[in-house]
């Protein structure tokens, strides 16, 4: 695979993880502990922060996840950063940044890398958290509407 192809499966990661994280954070029942709460806010944090190279490709495919497949997306993402890693370092232009542009780029993906490694720790938790609230799927967001669009029936 190329670079870029790794930079698009991890944004296409991104916005399923994106996805996950907001159903996750409309289920009242995860929300009211704290910990679960921490654990989903991480996780968009994390999310966020891997647009340091996923800005840079296509529109994101998203495809819906389960909780309980969060190891696993949180593990693929964690290969597609070592695979970026290892091929930004070996390059010497990447998305039209050269050195210190691109030696920011390398510290700040090594540190979405330790990010990744924390919640993959942090995950163990969370899945018992899961467990025993017996919230196995995840809600799908909801948009809410304002008062003027139920008022008047629009969008």
């Amino acid at each position: 695979m190329t670079i870029n192809q790794y930079v698009q499966e991890l944004a296409n990661s991104q916005a399923s993880l994106i996805h996950l994280q907001e159903g996750l954070l409309a289920n009242q029942a995860l929300m009211k502990q704290e910990t679960a709460q921490e654990f989903i806010f991480d996780l968009r944090d994390y999310a966020d922060s891997l647009a340091i190279v996923t800005d840079f490709v296509d529109e994101p495919v998203v495809d819906s996840k389960d909780a309980a497949e969060l190891s696993a997306i949180l593990g693929e993402q964690n290969q597609l950063l070592h695979a970026i890693i290892q091929d930004i370092s070996q390059t010497e232009t990447f998305f039209n940044q050269k050195g210190g542009e691109l030696r920011r780029t390398l510290a700040s993906l090594q540190g979405v890398l330790e990010l990744n490694g924390l919640l993959l720790q942090d995950n163990r938790a969370f899945q018992q958290i899961l467990k025993q609230t017996g919230e196995q799927t995840v809600e799908e967001p909801v948009e809410k509407s304002s008062f003027f669009q139920r008022l008047f029936g629009k969008k």
